[in-house]
């Protein structure tokens, strides 16, 4: 029986070129157990380590497993939160707010909406894609009784090409959910097509957050899981809801901050978003924050 022992340092290995090293050492370690006639049980231990790093390449992908080895970025935190302003008596608001309840009010199933809602929805929601393309991040729009949701990442100064991509992907994720909408089409598609859409480009999606059905309430059903599942769930013609996906470029694990609100990746890697509240129509789908 021969005993071999290596030793790396990998806190001096950067960049993709990690897995190479890897493979070049398990080459070089099976041909040294071949010329020595090591045992059986040293091969299956080898077989099994190069199978290891096959499923790290094809469910971390490089640039997930390496983030934290291959650069040095900006890690991005919150900054102070301005006082509450206060919302003037002549504004309707919704329940939640008004009650100061946690929850919103919604109905226990998902909702076909009348076409008096429907229309009622297509005012919010183009007002909240107004706004959004004024003010730019996270727009919540309450409007005569509806609620509208929608969201963006916008790049500031000079953007890293790679930031760049990820946010182009994040973008093209939630066009490609929304593309299989459409009546008795399974809720479950959203989220194959978003995860395929990701993982095709090596990124993640974070599985925590879902898209949520809207209307009168804020959130309600149906849940919008954007990450591949099975469920025979089918979408219906005249439903509401939003599609939101988070897209990674390392590890979509994440962790809520102190605030009990912020939710950052627990590798600090760079992430985007991109939502649209849609209707499920007779045809297919229409986007109402456009």
């Amino acid at each position: 029986m021969v005993s071999l022992k290596t030793t790396c340092g990998f806190q001096n290995i950067r960049g993709p070129g990690i897995f190479s090293f890897l493979e070049t050492l398990l080459l070089g370690l099976s041909s040294a157990m071949t010329r020595l006639s090591v045992s059986l049980q040293v091969i299956q231990l080898q077989l099994c380590t190069i199978n290891i790093v096959k499923t790290f390449k094809r469910y971390l992908g490089i640039s997930s497993f390496l983030w934290g080895l291959q650069r040095k970025h900006n890690i991005v935190l919150p900054g102070k939160v301005s006082p509450t302003l206060e919302v003037p008596d002549s504004i309707f608001k919704p329940q939640y707010v008004t009650q100061k309840l946690s929850v919103t009010k919604a109905p226990p199933d998902a909702e076909v909406k009348s076409p008096k809602q429907i229309e009622g929805m297509r005012k919010t929601c183009s007002i909240a894609a107004s706004l959004l393309k004024f003010a730019g991040s996270l727009i919540k729009v309450f409007y005569d009784g509806y609620h509208g949701d929608t969201s963006a990442t916008f790049l500031v100064g000079s953007v890293a090409g790679e930031m760049c991509h990820l946010v182009e992907v994040a973008r093209q994720c939630r066009d490609a959910g929304i593309a299989v909408c459409r009546p008795k089409a399974r809720f479950s598609e959203i989220g194959w097509a978003v995860s395929n859409c990701a993982e095709s480009a090596g990124y993640s999606v974070v599985p925590e957050f879902c898209g949520h059905g809207i209307g009168e309430y804020f959130h309600g059903p149906p849940d919008i899981i954007h990450v591949a599942y099975d469920d025979d769930a089918e979408m219906e013609e005249g439903m509401t809801f939003t599609i939101e996906p988070i897209i990674c470029m390392g590890s979509p694990e994440i962790r809520i901050l102190q605030d009990g609100w912020t939710a950052v990746t627990t590798d600090n890697s760079w992430s985007a978003q991109f939502e649209h509240t849609v209707l499920v129509t007779r045809s297919g789908v229409e986007v109402l924050t456009t």
